[in-house]
């Protein structure tokens, strides 16, 4: 993978109340090593878990998660595969920090292991080997650099997920080899350990020539897709399914705490929620047919659904102006659950708001997303969940702010629901 300046994203991690513990701020940083993204916690040596909570430790595959453009935006990115098990997840798992460092091998991001437990996360993903393969490490090295990350999690009172190496196009025989036989030792032996092993090189692989399957890796040869991405965050998600603890994260209309009016979508405005706008992506007059859509699941209430049309490629954006309620320097985060039909077609290659959740600062250029896409190759519709609970990194509003708009943007067609949509503080740290 290409060596660049390696980001560390620590988010923070809030005292538990409403909706449990979540994240509180992630501030830019310099360059790797000794800068990076920081919080009080790091370097405590004896810190509280929190059983819902995750950080991720890896190179560049787990980079790709987060993405921060300092004093611009900060968002969840769609070639990330925390990002697409978190949706699918209904965000049940709350991601407190991202550890990725970019060209590295296990033995380094083995060092790094306890500024990322240092979180106070309940649960480390482990991922990495790509780039010791490349280099020459054999597998028994890089399966004992493994170790080493996962014996430090335990002695610090985390549970682990360890990932498989995901394919790559420009291996040698003898490179593909030495992954396959890591690939199978942490099958066969990881759980003798006492970790969850995660085979998320099986959905992306081609079975028949053990290539990468088409359309999951980059052009660059080395990173997911957001096509690969998401079928590795399905992978991921279906393993943590039984072991994060459930229940709906989400409150309900009327909650004075939720900065978002008319979070329940109710009320019928020509097909649309009372307050709500819908516009085409370029802000202008849509042809998209809104209207309203009783749930089919055990709440009350109805769904707000957007239906594009085929042949419609002006795209659409649903929003809501908020003007009270928040000041500078508070810290916010977003949700919003989501269904969608079959009907979706392929996703455009090309802008960046193929389907993403959206928080906007008014008055400043500043911005979260969740589901942000940035990559050339876009994700296919078959690769978003048909439900799931999209959501935004923490955003401290900037002075200057004016109103906030809180909007979802679709480029594509098919028929979309949101329900239930939040704008909170985080809470004050413990």
């Amino acid at each position: 993978m290409e060596t660049i300046l390696t980001r560390r994203r620590v988010l923070g991690l809030a005292a538990t109340g409403m909706g449990g513990s979540w994240p509180l701020s992630a501030t830019p940083a310099s360059a790797e090593p000794s800068a990076g993204f920081s919080s009080a916690a790091v370097g405590a040596s004896s810190i509280s878990r929190y059983p819902t909570s995750v950080v991720l430790l890896g190179d560049s595959i787990t980079d790709k998660n987060l993405y921060i453009h300092p004093n611009v935006f900060t968002a969840y990115q769609d070639e990330g595969f925390w990002t697409w098990a978190a949706i699918r997840l209904r965000q049940r798992a709350r991601l407190v920090g991202v550890f990725g460092y970019s060209g590295q091998r296990t033995d380094y991001i083995a060092s790094k292991a306890a500024e990322a437990l240092a979180t106070g996360a309940g649960w480390l993903v482990e991922e990495g080997g790509t780039n010791d393969l490349t280099g020459g490490v054999s597998a028994e090295d890089i399966i004992a650099n493994k170790i080493a990350i996962w014996t430090q999690a335990q002695e610090a009172g985390a549970r682990v997920v360890a990932t498989t190496i995901i394919p790559q196009s420009s291996w040698s025989p003898s490179q593909r080899m030495q992954a396959q036989r890591v690939n199978e030792w942490i099958r066969s032996q990881a759980h003798e350990l006492g970790v969850l092993p995660c085979s998320w090189d099986v959905p992306i692989t081609d079975p028949g020539t053990g290539d990468a399957l088409s359309g999951s890796i980059r052009a660059d040869g080395l990173h997911p897709t957001a096509t690969g991405a998401a079928a590795m965050g399905r992978r991921l998600a279906t393993l943590l399914e039984g072991v994060i603890p459930p229940g709906d994260i989400l409150g309900t209309g009327g909650d004075a705490t939720n900065l978002l009016p008319n979070s329940a979508m109710t009320g019928n405005r020509s097909g649309l929620a009372t307050g709500w706008t819908l516009k085409n992506a370029s802000n202008g007059v849509t042809a998209a047919a809104a209207s309203k859509v009783a749930r089919q699941d055990d709440l009350p209430g109805e769904w707000q659904q957007i239906k594009v049309a085929a042949g419609d490629t002006s795209g659409i954006s649903l929003y809501r102006v908020i003007t009270s309620g928040f000041s500078a320097g508070d810290s916010l985060y977003a949700r919003w659950e989501f269904e969608r039909d079959n009907d979706w077609a392929a996703l455009p290659a090309s802008g960046a708001n193929q389907f993403r959740l959206r928080v906007y600062c008014l008055g400043v250029d500043r911005a979260v997303y969740g589901l942000n896409h940035v990559g050339p190759e876009a994700p296919s519709a078959a690769s978003v969940p048909s439900s799931g609970v999209l959501a935004t990194p923490p955003l401290v509003v900037p002075e200057g702010t004016t109103a906030l708009v809180f909007g979802v943007e679709f480029r594509g067609q098919g028929t979309l629901r949101l329900g239930r949509g939040e704008l909170r503080m985080t809470l004050p740290s413990s």
